[in-house]
């Protein structure tokens, strides 16, 4: 399709570097990073056409970008998650490590939603 670009995967290792979960749930850019960058203790992603938020690093002149609760997922547990990461409360703003599950692809395009129990879920 034109005008549509694939969402690239950025390394589990850049991801967790560069983010955080705070107290309240939101994905932060940690109160760690270097002083020069100015987005420091705050909220991390913007949003993308298709409705969802997704979170861009750029690192070495490479842009990585990735959705929110894919990257929330992979500081919480330290890897990418297989399938796609759905939210148990249904807020896509509620990234804490209880609120996230994952669940089969297959699953989601039978019309399930997020607080059914789904084939294939994880934490």
């Amino acid at each position: 399709m034109q005008g549509r670009r694939a969402l690239k995967p950025a390394p589990v290792e850049l991801v967790r570097a560069s983010l955080a979960v705070d107290d309240r749930g939101a994905l932060v850019w940690p109160l760690l990073a270097p002083r020069a960058n100015p987005h420091r203790g705050r909220k991390a992603g913007s949003l993308h056409p298709d409705g969802s938020t997704v979170v861009s690093i750029r690192r070495d002149g490479v842009l990585w970008t990735l959705r929110a609760e894919r990257a929330a997922w992979c500081v919480h547990y330290g890897e990418l998650p297989v399938g796609v990461v759905a939210f148990r409360d249904g807020d896509p703003n509620n990234f804490r490590r209880e609120n996230l599950y994952t669940r089969a692809r297959a699953a989601c395009s039978v019309g399930l939603r997020g607080g059914d129990a789904a084939a294939g879920a994880r934490p």
